[in-house]
């Protein structure tokens, strides 16, 4: 009887102990995938920081006319119409030449 009482408490150490080792391995996994989806979560979150990051600096920085940074890939097709631009037409004594002048009109007293 103290053989058998042995082998049956040896026999539920033992199954104790795979099941204690199935836990182990379903927890481990569990962490494993925990720390994927963090890692997932981090990067998402720094892509989306930078995105704002560079939004606002398109929208809060610099006049919307005069962006001083080029995107890469990006053609410059309007440069080449400024640089054959004549010159003469640029300047405003040219454009004022080529205005009609306007006759000033005098204006109505007021009424006392």
């Amino acid at each position: 009887m103290a053989d058998s009482s042995k082998d049956l408490q040896l026999r539920e150490l033992k199954d104790m102990i795979n099941d204690l080792k199935k836990m182990i391995k379903t927890l481990q996994a569990t962490v494993d995938a925990a720390n994927k989806r963090e890692e997932a979560l981090t990067q998402e979150r720094d892509n989306l920081k930078e995105e704002v990051a560079l939004l606002r600096k398109k929208l809060f920085g610099s006049s919307s006319e005069k962006r001083s940074m080029e995107v890469p890939g990006q053609l410059n097709l309007f440069n080449e119409a400024e640089m054959e631009q004549d010159s003469a037409l640029t300047e405003p004594e040219g454009l004022e030449n080529l205005l009609p002048e306007k006759e000033q009109k005098k204006r109505k007293s007021r009424a006392t």
